[in-house]
């Protein structure tokens, strides 16, 4: 996600309508510079397994080595561990500092645009 988020960072500072097609361009040149940059490490982000302690991808929703399974979170997508697990209604997990600051900036909830508050 942090590659999204700085392409959409730099298409900010670029253009004033970055959430148009017409900043697809800058988008993908954006991803072009920075990936034959080689100053730029060429790794995913890692975390780990908290099932069998190996290194998986930060984004994965199954672990590569003991082949767990995680929910995917309801506002970002990545997995959601134990201990970020929350259930702010009825059959919707989320990763608590997600739902978060979702909730703190638009105040509402991220699938059905109901207004929602915090969970702590």
């Amino acid at each position: 996600m942090g590659l999204f988020l700085a392409c959409v960072n730099a298409c900010q500072q670029r253009s004033s309508n970055a959430h148009s097609f017409d900043a697809f361009p800058q988008v993908r040149s954006y991803v072009l510079e920075i990936s034959m940059d080689q100053a730029v490490e060429q790794s995913l982000a890692a975390r780990t397994c908290e099932h069998c302690g190996a290194s998986t991808y930060e984004a994965g929703l199954s672990c590569t080595s003991c082949n767990h399974v995680w929910d995917a979170c309801a506002v970002s997508g990545y997995p959601v561990v134990q201990g970020e697990r929350i259930m702010p209604r009825a059959r919707l997990v989320a990763r608590r500092g997600d739902w978060n600051a979702w909730v703190a900036k638009f105040q509402a909830d991220p699938i059905t645009g109901a207004p929602a508050a915090p969970v702590y």
